[in-house]
């Protein structure tokens, strides 16, 4: 059974969003010239501290850095309080089905590692314990 969509779930747009920034990620890796790269870089940096979308970057399951909007999303004064963490840290214990969500996620994990992108719901908790979706 399919949850409904709640408030603060990601949208058409939103996920377009992502998508575009995926593409955008896509293309620096290919592009052979390193002033090319490095004006690439700048023009990802730039997309990803102005955006209005929540970007987490993570490294493993580590995050290495956030946007402005994760910050506020997640309720946090600065990237201190996110770096270093996992997104499981930012989670209740069980997701609104009853399934733990150490569990859950070391699913997820392992079937993006097998098939490549993976859209799901997720509960999550911000720093001062309200829950929120995404």
């Amino acid at each position: 059974m399919h949850a409904p969509e709640p408030d603060g779930a990601p949208d058409g747009q939103d996920r377009a969003a992502l998508e575009l920034l995926f593409r955008f990620v896509a293309a620096v890796e290919k592009t052979p010239n390193f002033a090319d790269k490095l004006r690439a870089r700048t023009s990802f940096k730039e997309l990803f501290e102005r955006s209005t979308d929540a970007i987490v970057m993570l490294r493993g399951r580590e995050i290495v850095d956030v946007n402005p909007a994760a910050l506020s999303m997640f309720d946090c004064a600065g990237g201190a309080d996110m770096v270093g963490r996992t997104l499981l840290d930012f989670s209740p214990d069980e997701q609104h089905h009853g399934e733990p969500s150490a569990q859950r996620e070391a699913e997820l994990v392992a079937r993006t590692f097998d098939d490549g992108n993976q859209r799901f719901e997720w509960q999550y908790r911000t720093a001062s314990g309200q829950a929120f979706w995404a």
